[in-house]
């Protein structure tokens, strides 16, 4: 089983630009239903079953719209979210790094941990828990496991 999620939420968005643009970049748009994708992939997560945190990795100025979507979908779960707030958008590898430094402050360097970007829209739900489990038995023996879709 995953015991944390690391979502990255940093980008600005802009091969979806006019739509997404730099105050409202495209994990913060709808589209699909009521819900962003931001809010898709916290309810992906909320629906492992983890055992530990989700970590939500953003730009500072998008804090305000990330804590918002979080305590509305978080009001009944007892999950932890920390956000952690990036002055710089840097990309991938700064955003992990500041995650993962924050999960080894947090006392769990030592647990699996998936990382899920918040601007993918994923509609075989059932399909995308099972690979995740598949992973995650993997990770537990000490392999890092990498997956996604044919582009």
């Amino acid at each position: 089983m995953v015991e944390n999620v690391i979502i990255m939420a940093g980008g600005a968005g802009k091969r979806l630009w006019p739509a997404s643009m730099g105050k409202r970049p495209k994990q913060f748009l709808r589209v699909e239903g009521e819900t962003t994708l931001f809010g898709g992939t916290l309810e992906r997560a909320f629906n492992l079953g983890i055992t530990g945190n989700v970590y939500v990795v953003t730009h500072e100025n998008h804090v305000d719209a990330a804590v918002k979507e979080c305590r509305s979908l978080t009001a009944n779960r007892r999950l932890r979210v920390v956000i952690l707030a990036e002055p710089i958008a840097r990309n991938t590898a700064p955003a992990l790094a500041l995650a993962a430094a924050r999960i080894k402050l947090d006392g769990r360097a030592d647990e699996t941990c998936l990382v899920m970007p918040a601007d993918h829209l994923i509609t075989l739900r059932e399909g995308f828990a099972a690979s995740v489990e598949t992973a995650s038995d993997e990770a537990q023996n000490g392999f890092i496991v990498p997956f996604g879709i044919v582009p």
